[in-house]
């Protein structure tokens, strides 16, 4: 901040004296000690904002660093007390605080974990309970071992075009198939074929396929009706496959009559504004597919490396076998479920003694923990990853069951985006629209997967 006024308007000088208005009337000393809201920390990424509501004042703090951020002081002039918001159990926990001899306001200091957010107000509420009290880490009597063999799912996103359903293309990734389409504004009948790999024969598979247009489905050349539909979306049509397939290369070939009218053209080669093209809708829509069982899915063939903002790359084949006996609670991408998503629940025991330590702690990577002592609910773990069980424990053995949530993330993707992990998604990290060369090549598309972790471990 300086005394002087500004000089130019749109990047010209200015008249003479025309901006002397704009001279700076005070310093950011100043604007510090004015302040109602006050949050001491030298790291810039830990984040404040003050909002005022019919109750009183309530400050938002948010810690954007990767790490833990110790001995955060926040404080509010004029409060009377501060309580926490719960955002888990919906109530105010008071906290402990003294008031700054020098600028009046009272403060309390917290320990912010990474991307840990806190709302602090000085409400009055009958729901002022006591602060969650931090125990050790709980001794469990053995690792935590799955119990359920979830739904597991393979997207197959590539497939072979037929204009005849005899002679078949190569296989090309279905962003390229739809581009070649739109390219060559074809209409008539067209088959797909998505082609996949069974190594060993599981106990069932089931086939999730989009409208589309769809005129008939065929797998390893067999007709077959669809049976049902809602798998994830109502619009999915879905049939059970499982006794028509056999080790070795299998097909799930569908046929559909496809065309787009005109103005979908116009649209989309017009030069139109970017208004018109996110209201367009397609006539004939060309999609990935996905099985969808009792099955697992073997990568040992291939090979999973750490990518950026903790993205996991896969990059190989992937074939279809039985479900895996077991499944690691730390790494359960890698344990046979890489493109899964959905709950897996897993148990272990614990013996107890009133006052013995009680915490759970479960760091990884899950949409949320829903943790279960003795078949009672205890807590679920959406803005923490830890919960002090002494409560919920009882004096002997207790069961734990921690039910692990991931999101669509691995199944749906971005899986082939350049930006293996991109915080923010449109259409651009899917469809690769327009993006392609004729013979083939799109810079922004990566003929691998790209996914993310998804699991949990203890302390």
């Amino acid at each position: 901040m300086t005394d002087a006024a500004p000089e130019r308007i749109d990047g010209r000088i200015a008249a003479p004296g025309m901006l002397d208005f704009l001279k700076s009337n005070t310093d950011l000393d100043t604007l510090a000690a004015e302040s109602e809201l006050r949050v001491s920390t030298r790291l810039h990424d830990v984040r404040a904002m003050l909002r005022r509501t019919e109750r009183g004042r309530l400050a938002f703090v948010v810690n954007l660093t990767g790490e833990t951020v110790k001995g955060v002081r926040i404080g509010l002039k004029g409060a009377a007390h501060l309580n926490i918001l719960d955002l888990e159990e919906g109530v105010f926990r008071r906290v402990e605080a003294d008031r700054c001899e020098k600028c009046g306001a009272l403060r309390t200091e917290l320990d912010l974990e990474p991307g840990q957010s806190v709302v602090v107000t000085e409400f009055e509420g009958e729901d002022e309970l006591d602060p969650v009290v931090r125990s050790a880490p709980i001794k469990l009597d053995r690792p935590f071992t799955s119990v359920t063999k979830p739904q597991n799912m393979l997207p197959l996103d590539h497939a072979r075009i037929s204009y005849d359903g005899v002679n078949f293309e190569a296989d090309r990734p279905i962003e390229l198939v739809r581009d070649i389409l739109y390219r060559t504004r074809y209409a008539g009948e067209l088959w797909l074929r998505f082609e996949f790999e069974v190594k060993e024969l599981p106990a069932l598979v089931n086939v999730a396929v989009e409208p589309m247009n769809l005129l008939g489905l065929t797998v390893n050349g067999a007709p077959l009706e669809f049976s049902g539909s809602g798998w994830f979306d109502p619009s999915f049509l879905t049939a059970g496959i499982t006794s028509l397939l056999h080790t070795g290369v299998n097909d799930v070939t569908v046929k559909l009559n496809y065309f787009q009218r005109d103005y979908v053209y116009y649209v989309l080669y017009g030069g139109v504004s970017e208004t018109l093209r996110n209201c367009l809708l397609f006539d004939t829509e060309i999609e990935t597919i996905y099985l969808y069982g009792h099955f697992g899915i073997d990568t040992g063939a291939g090979s999973f490396e750490k990518g950026p903002k903790n993205s996991l790359i896969y990059t190989g084949p992937r074939a279809i076998c039985a479900a895996p006996e077991s499944i690691d609670m730390a790494d359960i991408t890698r344990s046979g479920y890489p493109f899964f998503a959905g709950s897996v629940e897993f148990e272990t025991s614990v013996e107890y003694v009133p006052g013995a330590p009680s915490e759970l702690t479960l760091r990884g990577r899950y949409s949320v923990a829903e943790i279960f002592v003795n078949g009672r609910f205890a807590k679920a773990l959406m803005f923490s990853d830890h919960v002090n069980l002494a409560p919920y424990l009882r004096e002997g053995v207790n069961t734990l069951r921690v039910r692990l949530v991931n999101s669509n993330r691995n199944l749906m993707g971005p899986h082939h985006n350049t930006d293996p992990e991109p915080y923010i998604l449109g259409p651009v990290q899917f469809s690769y629209e327009k993006q392609w060369t004729e013979d083939g090549q799109c810079s922004w598309y990566h003929d691998r997967y790209a996914l993310v972790w998804f699991g949990a471990e203890t302390e």
